[in-house]
């Protein structure tokens, strides 16, 4: 009986200094899509800036609050369209905080943005953009985009830049690691 206890001891101690030396696939650092793209946004972690970045044909966006670093899976990748790097938008919008609605009679997207860190409706840019329309309405104010507003795969997709921009954060792209970048 002892000596099953021994053999018993002996299996876990061994499968447990395992699994420390070989973690497994799923565990962090793994190849995770932040894993892939790190390097090329340690600069803004450095500088406590917060970031969205979206990867061409990844399924994620990177969000940094200042303080964290957080992958949060999409189920469609940022793609490139005429130049134009265009994000899923529901999630990329609620990654900056925004509030939308989506008016299926116009096919109109309606974008609440917040201009601070904090959502409030006192600080808000409204904005309205139509599925296929260059045009656009900012706080009532007519502009037009370059790539409109477009559903891909059955996701409504948003210019980056544009959205990114009209909300008070910066654009940049990363053409060697292939990334998106909005930040404060």
């Amino acid at each position: 009986m002892m000596k099953k206890w021994k053999i018993l001891i002996i299996s876990v101690l061994i499968l447990v200094a395992f699994a420390l030396v070989f973690p497994s696939s799923s565990t962090y650092g793994s190849g995770s899509c932040e894993d892939m793209y790190a390097e090329s946004l340690l600069s803004y972690e450095n500088s406590g800036t917060p970031y969205v970045a979206a990867p061409i044909g990844e399924k994620c966006l990177i969000v940094f609050d200042g303080y964290y670093r957080q992958e949060i899976p999409t189920d469609a990748p940022a793609t490139i369209r005429e130049g134009r790097t265009l994000v899923p938008m529901r999630f990329f919008l609620e990654a900056i905080g925004a509030r939308l609605w989506w008016v299926p009679a116009e096919r109109k997207v309606v974008v609440a943005l917040p201009l601070s860190d904090e959502f409030s409706w006192d600080n808000v840019r409204m904005v309205s953009m139509w599925i296929g329309k260059s045009d656009v309405l900012v706080d009532d104010a007519p502009l037009s985009v370059d790539v409109p507003p477009q559903i891909i795969g059955g996701r409504t997709f948003v210019p980056l830049r544009f959205v990114g921009e009209v909300s008070g954060w910066i654009a940049e792209w990363d053409g060697d690691a292939r990334i998106a970048i909005i930040h404060r």
